[in-house]
């Protein structure tokens, strides 16, 4: 049986948490042992009902020494055969404790391209020296989301072409839908008239939530010789710090 340990500094619900549950419920159904190093949070019960085994820790440092060395104690006595970091701080922190303990194969996958980032200009500049020659050095694998996100890889963030597998996101398509109530039928029919658009994903800056008000309201211009009620609509969904200021800004465009 093969063993693969996930690695994340985060134990909330998010995009990224949501997609090591993913891959935690696709290995586990594949065989695979599984378990997932994170920090305390909703998730670890999400891990756990999904089949893996959930250590709680927190990387405190950026490279942290002592996360480190228990996860190499942990990589050596359990024979793990797959490290997989998700994120800069927790996937450096797993390689280089993968290359300490031995680990066949080790993986890192920072979701977001760090030059999208939105921090200082000199924080950015370093965080991409650091990922690409850690990564170049002793990654197995660095996965991106999308072609374009290879290029930015290769191109702005020094990543060796030849370590980079593009793996898009899934969605798990499920045959249970949940009960087909009278009134959840209902709502559906009525809803098929009106154009919805949504976005989920965490409400912070490099998601780009405030250009898609600013978009969205020039899209409405298109519509104003309609009724109010057959207006298109905007759903975001989501949680993070920008979440009142994106709820004053439709105010202030007038389409809250």
């Amino acid at each position: 049986m093969k063993k693969i340990l996930y690695c994340l500094n985060s134990g909330n619900i998010g995009g990224m948490e949501q997609h090591v549950l993913d891959l935690v419920t696709g290995m586990v159904k594949k065989g695979f042992k599984v378990w997932v190093v994170c920090s305390d949070g909703l998730m670890v019960k999400r891990y756990e009902a999904a089949g893996a085994i959930v250590i709680v820790d927190k990387i405190k440092f950026d490279l942290d020494p002592f996360y480190i060395f228990r996860l190499v104690r942990f990589l050596r006595a359990n024979k793990i055969d797959i490290i997989h970091g998700h994120e800069l701080k927790a996937g450096l922190n797993a390689l280089i404790a993968g290359k300490l303990a031995g680990t066949p194969l080790k993986i890192i996958h920072i979701h977001t391209p760090l030059s999208q980032w939105q921090i200082s200009p000199l924080k950015k500049k370093l965080d991409i020296w650091v990922n690409s020659f850690i990564s170049n050095k002793l990654a197995d694998k660095v996965i991106a989301l999308t072609e374009s996100v290879k290029v930015e890889k290769i191109n702005n963030e020094g990543i060796d072409p030849t370590k980079i597998v593009v793996i898009p996101n899934g969605v798990a398509v499920m045959e249970d839908r949940g009960q087909k109530t009278e009134d959840g039928w209902r709502k559906t029919e009525d809803r098929r008239r009106i154009f919805v658009v949504g976005s989920l994903g965490r409400i912070t800056e490099e998601k780009g939530f405030p250009v898609l008000l600013n978009g969205f309201e020039l899209f409405l211009k298109n519509f104003h010789d309609l009724p109010l009620d057959e207006w298109p609509r905007l759903l975001i969904g989501g949680a993070g710090h920008l979440e009142e200021s994106l709820k004053q800004q439709a105010r202030d465009l007038g389409i809250s």
